[in-house]
């Protein structure tokens, strides 16, 4: 258990000291408000962090206008992100597809040598929740492995990105130099059939995507070459090129989301969000593809498609390339991927994701001294709700340019709508053990306020003390 104290870009008391410690443990926050990450990357390699921003006092958002790389590099297994905000909103640095600031980064886990993760090889077991990414330069959530064991003379290589769940997430508003959505890669250097199997993706599995909404974002909502993907119960709005696209031999289940046009629709998007290939150097095959209860249409739209296939899937020719038809039947599955553990994603009516997500997707609430969620919202996220809600207008960070811009490299200041306004709306609860779980609430439950150990006791419901306190049980 690591306290974050203060609001300082290093130092002790510090976030990033918190995530750059060894050994299992919890960020839990004494303070809310803007943590600028001035100094460079964060990025750590011990596993078993995870981060609470739901124990802050208001609302926590990590970056700022002096951003400095990334915000958050992962390159370890068994990791937890939790209600934060991420945002790098540098906009003196310039943004393109090599360049610029990101805000989740999963790259370089160490390797065994061989193509197979597990047994503390490769990027796996992360969960990102409640989390909203906003105004990144290059891009909001990445994974990468750059080096292949036995292909770049770098010893034993990566280990592969795998076993990966980002949900009730929102992401919004990239620079408009590279006005991107997130996205996997692997070492574009090696080249294979997924029959071969001679590259990382062959065992980049289990990356999914579940309740997470995508606004104001230009093209590659995702762009994966992985595997396989689970894209369940995600509403994209107002992108302004395509919408998913899916690389190579990957097996993809795309259900029950929300494809709403807008504005930027119109400046001359593609006519089918959904886009599959059979060319991914890294992947190369015909995928395996299951699309069922999506939602397409402008504004007010809330009735699935008839014709999922027919309406809403199209084959292209490459990585951003041109519509060139129908999927081939033989791509078609007939049903779901099987859950990946014993916590399966469990579908939701497309119609119904408007009432059940709005309220708190992205990083929307904390918990008070009683275990109570108090919203946060900031004017910021609420401003794209809204949008959202009301079928309106937007565009690219920063104030809403639209292509009239795009190629920019650099940006003018933004205007107060698109800056950092964090909302701290509570105090530090008293914690006698600075365990992370306020007196109050022990007392609630008739639990110890001096026993040293009860935040990592398990509780009759087979988790921790702490665990319950965190998500408000």
């Amino acid at each position: 258990m690591i306290e974050v104290t203060n609001n300082n870009d290093s130092g002790t008391g510090s976030f990033r000291a918190c995530v750059n410690a060894s050994g299992p443990r919890t960020c839990v926050f004494r303070v809310a408000g803007l943590f600028p990450i001035t100094s460079g990357d964060i990025r750590f390699s011990s596993p078993y962090l995870t981060v609470a921003g739901q124990t802050a006092p208001g609302e926590v958002i990590l970056g700022g206008p002096n951003t400095g790389g990334a915000l958050f590099g992962v390159s370890t297994h068994d990791v937890i992100l939790r209600y934060v905000t991420l945002s790098p909103d540098n906009f003196n640095t310039v943004s393109g597809p090599d360049t610029g600031t990101t805000s989740i980064w999963i790259v370089n886990c160490p390797g065994n040598g061989t193509l197979t993760g597990g047994n503390g090889y490769g990027c796996y077991n992360i969960m990102v929740d409640h989390v909203t990414t906003r105004w990144s330069g290059n891009k909001s959530w990445i994974t990468t492995s750059n080096f292949t064991p036995g292909l770049n003379g770098n010893g034993n290589g990566d280990g592969p990105n795998f076993d990966m769940t980002t949900q009730w997430t929102l992401d919004y508003e990239p620079h408009e130099g590279h006005p991107v959505g997130y996205g996997t890669a692997t070492d574009e250097s090696c080249v294979s059939t997924v029959q071969q199997g001679a590259c990382l993706s062959n065992s980049e599995v289990n990356i999914d995507f579940h309740h997470d909404m995508f606004v104001n974002v230009d093209h590659r909502i995702p762009e994966n070459e992985n595997f396989s993907t689970r894209w369940i119960n995600n509403i994209i709005f107002n992108w302004g090129y395509y919408a998913n696209e899916w690389l190579g031999a990957e097996t993809i289940d795309a259900i029950n989301n929300k494809y709403i046009t807008g504005n930027l629709n119109a400046l001359g998007a593609q006519a089918y969000p959904i886009h599959f290939t059979t060319n991914s150097p890294e992947m190369s095959g015909a995928p395996s593809v299951y699309v069922a209860g999506n939602i397409f249409g402008p504004p007010g739209t809330n009735t699935v498609n008839s014709d999922q296939y027919g309406q809403l899937v199209n084959e292209i020719t490459g990585e951003n390339g041109d519509e060139t038809g129908p999927i081939p039947s033989s791509w078609e599955r007939g049903g779901p991927m099987a859950a990946s553990n014993s916590f399966p994603i469990v579908p939701d009516p497309a119609a119904n994701l408007d009432s059940i997500m709005l309220a708190t997707v992205g990083n929307s609430q904390h918990l008070d001294c009683n275990g109570n969620w108090v919203s946060h919202r900031d004017s910021a996220d609420q401003r794209i709700i809204s949008q959202y809600q009301n079928g309106g207008s937007g565009g690219y960070w920063p104030n809403g340019v639209t292509f009239t811009g795009l190629g920019l490299t650099s940006a003018n200041t933004p205007t107060a709508d698109w800056q950092d306004a964090p909302v701290v709306n509570g105090t530090a609860c008293v914690e006698s053990m600075h365990d992370g779980i306020p007196d109050a609430w022990k007392q609630a439950k008739g639990l110890s306020l001096s026993d040293p150990n009860l935040y990592n006791t398990v509780a009759p419901n087979g988790y921790t003390w702490l665990e319950n306190y965190l998500n408000a049980q």
